[in-house]
């Protein structure tokens, strides 16, 4: 949204540079009908240079227009305080979004890395869930979700078998190096560890729990 009206603003401002050129251009022409000899001559050079100075500055405006919409993006990528493991992609934004509103309603909802892709897979296209039946959501949401879980999340090992729980994920431990977990193991358990577990933040930890 931002993006489109500051290119809407940058098109008017362009625009109005142009109309304003034309008048000077139309108004050096009618001088230069009346043939006033040398003076007639200066204002050619002058609405030339004009003309040059237009393009130019327009090259000028371009440039710094997509400089500023280029730092704006990459900033928004990488500063976006999503409070998940890796910030999320523009690209993957609205699946995200339909992740946490379909999930986190009844329990927290996980980072994509804590278990891989296939299991994701199965998780999202089936209506069994752990035992309670869930609506079955569109494919378009589905593939929404899919698109942002499988990117930030890797698939099993060769011959490895897929883990549906926390506490059977190589990938959980791997990103727990070191740490005494609670036990029994399970989504609850997150939040005494990561005191915004419950609001999707696991950048801030509890140091009692590691």
């Amino acid at each position: 949204m931002i993006f489109r009206k500051m290119l809407r603003g940058i098109s008017q401002m362009l625009r109005g540079i142009s109309q304003m050129l034309r008048g000077i251009s139309q108004w050096v022409s009618g001088y230069s009908s009346w043939q006033f000899g040398p003076v007639c001559g200066r204002l050619r050079k002058v609405r030339s240079r004009l003309y040059s100075m237009s393009y130019v500055t327009g090259l000028g405006l371009l440039t710094c227009c997509l400089s500023v919409l280029l730092g704006i993006g990459l900033a928004h990528a990488i500063e976006t305080p999503y409070g998940m493991v890796d910030p999320v992609d523009a690209r993957y934004e609205a699946g995200y979004v339909t992740y946490l509103e379909q999930c986190a309603a009844c329990h927290i909802a996980l980072p994509p890395a804590i278990l891989p892709a296939e299991t994701w897979q199965v998780l999202i296209t089936e209506s069994a869930h752990y035992g309670v039946s869930v609506p079955v959501l569109s494919s378009f949401e589905q593939q929404l979700m899919l698109n942002y879980l499988q990117t930030y999340s890797r698939r099993t090992a060769p011959r490895a078998s897929v883990p549906f729980r926390v506490k059977d994920s190589t990938y959980f431990y791997a990103l727990h190096p070191g740490v005494v977990l609670p036990q029994p193991l399970d989504l609850r358990s997150c939040a005494g560890c990561h005191v915004g577990a419950n609001e999707q933040d696991f950048s801030a930890i509890n140091a009692v729990g590691t």
